[in-house]
Parts: structure tokens; C-alpha cells; sequence
């Protein structure tokens, strides 16, 4: 019977009802909260919940504390994917290139792809803006009396010049990327070298 009793004892003891738990905290302006529910003057300040013997549960962060821990975690984890992510980098360079001789040749064929493709998408963005011209100067000498099928050409010749321009932008921002990569791989290549 003692020993039984003594078990229900120590239970009652180890399990928290969280019914029976109260919060404390100190806020800002040095006063102490003791109540039921986590105090809304404690938000920036830690809290404890207290069991009913009154013994700390579990300490609680701040939410601006809590916030600035995980975005420390989430920084450490992007510069270590960063370190590996660099390394891998830097290994697909030392194996791709064995001079900088490979490096310039590997560059200048993506560039006179690049510029093969920006000499046509001129060409076409060229041929687009003159069938705009072409179909406004016909929806003009109309007037007033332009049927649907001609301003429905127009709205289709404005549409592709705008794709042609579009085009014709993207690569040469593509162009310009393509040089600045190969720039950049090849000093990282030849401090790559360096350190061999």
C-alpha cells in the first residue's frame, strides 16, 4: 500500500498538466508578470512556465531571439552549401580546362554561337519592325474605315516586333553573362593553378 502510494506520488510529480502551469516573466520596465497564459508585456523579454510546485519547466526565448537564432542557423547552413557548392565548381574547372589556352577556346565558340544567334534575332527584330511600319502606314492612308482584319494584322505586327525585341535583348544580356562567367572562371582557374 506505502509503495503504491508512493508511485502515484512520484507520477503525479514527473507529469505536468498543463492546466496547473502559470508563466513568469519580467518585462521591460522591471515589472514581474505571474499568470496563466504567456504574458503579452513579456514578448520581448524571456519566460519562464512554472509548474504548479512552482519548479521552471522550460525557458522561453523572445520571439526577436528566437528569430535571430534561426537566421543565424539558416546563414551557417547557406555558407557551408556555398563552400560545397564552390568546391564542386572549382573541381568541374580544373577538370574541364588544362590550359588557359582550352579556357579562351571554350569561350570564343559559346561567343560565336552567341553572336550568330544575336546576328539573326536582329535580322528578325529588323524584318518585325518593318511589317509594323508597313501595316500602320496601311491602317493609316484607311483613316477611319479600317476593317478588323487590318487592325487585327497590326495588333499581330506590334506583338511580333515586341517578341523580336525581347529576343534580341535577351541575348545580348546573354552575351554579356557568357563573357563575364568565362572571365570570371578563368582568374579562378589560374589561382586554381597557383595553389597547385
Amino acid at each position: 500500500m506505502k509503495l503504491a502510494s508512493l508511485f502515484v506520488l512520484a507520477i503525479g510529480v514527473t507529469c505536468v498538466n498543463p492546466a496547473f502551469a502559470a508563466f513568469k516573466c519580467v518585462d521591460e520596465k522591471g515589472r514581474t508578470h505571474f499568470e496563466d497564459t504567456m504574458p503579452e508585456a513579456c514578448a520581448n523579454s524571456v519566460t519562464y512556465e512554472l509548474s504548479r510546485s512552482g519548479t521552471v519547466i522550460r525557458k522561453i526565448e523572445p520571439a526577436s531571439v528566437v528569430g535571430e537564432e534561426r537566421a543565424a542557423r539558416e546563414k551557417a547552413a547557406e555558407v557551408g552549401k556555398t563552400s560545397v557548392d564552390q568546391k564542386r565548381r572549382d573541381a568541374v574547372l580544373l577538370d574541364s580546362y588544362t590550359s588557359e589556352r582550352d579556357l579562351d577556346a571554350a569561350r570564343d565558340r559559346n561567343l560565336e554561337i552567341l553572336r550568330n544567334r544575336l546576328s539573326a534575332a536582329h535580322t528578325n527584330a529588323q524584318k518585325a519592325q518593318a511589317r509594323e511600319q508597313e501595316v500602320q502606314r496601311l491602317v493609316d492612308a484607311k483613316g477611319q474605315k479600317v476593317s478588323a482584319v487590318l487592325a487585327s494584322d497590326l495588333e499581330r505586327a506590334k506583338s511580333e516586333h515586341a517578341t523580336a525585341a525581347a529576343t534580341l535583348a535577351r541575348i545580348e544580356k546573354d552575351l554579356e553573362t557568357t563573357q563575364a562567367r568565362f572571365a570570371a572562371d578563368k582568374a579562378r582557374w589560374v589561382e586554381l593553378q597557383k595553389g597547385r
